[in-house]
């Protein structure tokens, strides 16, 4: 069961913290779970891969894919699981599915970063709401290891944030279902520890698979 956090309590210092960054496993919205059947294998292999060593407490946010993948890795793990509201997906300010509009709305958000969606996010402030949420939930976990499950988009703009460099659509749509990376925070800032890696999947999927064909 998770524990939702909305203003959590912590100190002023930071100390070493190691923190593994998953990408949910391959979404079905028909599901009720939200996974499809590929993408519960695809955390189950995650979990017994052994790229997660001992997170305390994994966080997610409140989508159905996240929650599931989080309380999968759980159990799994003799962790426990945390609803993070402010590591959501990407607001586009509308609910519109045609793929035409959505063509043209992510063609816009990766081509300008500061571009925003009418009642919707840019990817520059989303990238500024992600880091200052991932600093809370550090804050919270002083020389610990820890999890998070961030959506695809949500886990190509923190990458981006601790590796730099030029931000482009081919990184979300190319990015693994069920991947991990790595990271460590210290007096010296985050620093990458191992990059983004689904080669342990026995039947793998990235962003692009689930899309409508030509759409990107």
């Amino acid at each position: 069961m998770f524990e939702i956090i909305q203003e959590p309590d912590y100190d002023g210092s930071i100390s070493r913290i190691m923190m593994h960054m998953v990408v949910p496993g391959e979404p079905d919205p028909n599901e009720k779970d939200g996974l499809s059947e590929r993408g519960k294998n695809q955390i189950f292999e995650l979990a017994r891969s052994r790229l997660l060593a001992g997170p305390s407490k994994i966080y997610a946010p409140n989508s159905k894919e996240c929650v599931t993948s989080a309380e999968i890795l759980a159990k799994e793990l003799y962790s426990s699981t945390t609803k993070m509201d402010c590591l959501h997906e990407i607001d586009l300010g509308t609910k519109e599915t045609d793929e035409e509009y959505l063509r043209t709305e992510m063609t816009n958000l990766w081509n300008d970063l500061n571009y925003e969606p009418k009642n919707g996010e840019s990817l520059r402030n989303a990238q500024i709401r992600i880091s200052s949420c991932i600093d809370r939930i550090t804050r919270m976990h002083p020389e610990s290891t820890i999890g998070v499950v961030l959506p695809p988009i949500v886990a190509v703009l923190f990458h981006n944030i601790v590796v730099g460099g030029i931000l482009l659509m081919e990184d979300w749509l190319h990015l693994g279902f069920a991947s991990c990376a790595t990271y460590e925070y210290s007096k010296n800032g985050w620093a990458l520890v191992m990059p983004p890696e689904s080669s342990f999947l026995s039947d793998a999927s990235k962003v692009i698979d689930i899309l409508p064909p030509g759409v990107f």
